[in-house]
């Protein structure tokens, strides 16, 4: 079966208007330290693990050669320095997690089910042996189903306790209350995104299936540097120049939000084990998100 889904971005990347990330590096170094996560995505711009304007970054890495993520400075392709970005947003807020990023969508547009879910397999059964899974991108199924695939994987690999290792997903961006796998999965944590003033963003997917929410819009994080061409109307065709950041939104980026938090909540009570137990601590401490749409859900992380 292909997938015909995407990425989870909602805009395309944007020129950023600073240089620190948004959100910030955590003020506690240690945060993470010992946590281990898998970045399920469109591999690594390894660059950006190389350069001083994105040192937190420094040690992320791609799961093999094949992971590395190939960018023309002269043409960035579309969803180039996704996965890079998403991984940034973790080690900011959890600055000594150990990440592995898989290349798993490298295309962003269309994937064989077999072909994500034989990613998500090996980032499960990898030596790094990762807590948690961190996965921005999904799609609508037929009738609602959910991916038979994701099922026997589940299933065989005892996702469904989330102790093995905690899937997160991004909730989708197309303003519907329709689920989007494999976020909709109840063995997979699913976050929809916030605007800056805390309402849920008014392209975030929403319903009862969205299990947290964390701030989605206009994140700033790392993103290769050189040119970009707009691929999308209503600004197709516009040229934006970017130098190692990038700003960007969707609950693509709140889903590594959520993934930190988990990562800084499990290394500060040294629980490495059950990182179920972790998010339900997280979700205990947070405070409810204000909009009414979000249905009673908690916001982790800072806005």
């Amino acid at each position: 079966m292909t997938i015909y889904g995407k990425m989870c971005p909602a805009t395309e990347p944007e020129e950023p208007g600073h240089t620190e990330p948004v959100p910030a590096i955590a003020g506690d170094a240690s945060a993470g330290d010992g946590v281990r996560v898998s970045v399920v995505d469109t591999g690594l711009w390894v660059q950006a693990t190389k350069s001083p304007d994105t040192d937190w970054l420094a040690g992320v890495t791609p799961a093999d050669q094949d992971d590395v993520e190939n960018v023309s400075s002269s043409a960035i392709h579309e969803y180039a320095g996704h996965g890079t970005f998403v991984a940034g947003i973790i080690r900011c807020l959890a600055p000594r997690t150990t990440i592995e990023v898989e290349g798993a969508l490298p295309n962003g547009g269309a994937v064989f089910e077999s072909r994500l879910c034989e990613e998500l397999r090996e980032a499960l059964t990898d030596r790094s042996d990762p807590h948690l899974i961190s996965i921005s991108a999904g799609t609508h199924t037929r009738a609602n189903l959910g991916l038979l695939g994701f099922e026997i994987l589940a299933e065989n690999l005892g996702l469904t306790d989330g102790t093995k290792g905690l899937v997160v997903a991004a909730a989708g961006n197309d303003s519907s209350d329709q689920p989007f796998y494999p976020a909709a999965f109840p063995w997979v944590v699913s976050v929809g995104a916030l605007d800056e003033e805390g309402f849920v963003a008014d392209y975030s997917n929403y319903g009862p299936w969205v299990d947290v929410w964390a701030r989605g819009s206009n994140l700033v994080n790392a993103f290769p540097g050189g040119t970009y061409t707009c691929y999308e109307p209503p600004n197709k065709g516009q040229v934006r120049n970017f130098k190692h950041l990038a700003q960007w939104s969707g609950t693509s980026f709140a889903t590594p939000i959520v993934t930190g938090a988990i990562a800084a909540q499990m290394s500060a009570t040294g629980n490495f084990d059950d990182p179920k137990k972790a998010l339900d601590q997280v979700e205990k401490a947070a405070p409810t998100c204000k909009d009414a749409k979000a249905g009673g859900g908690k916001h982790l992380g800072p806005l």
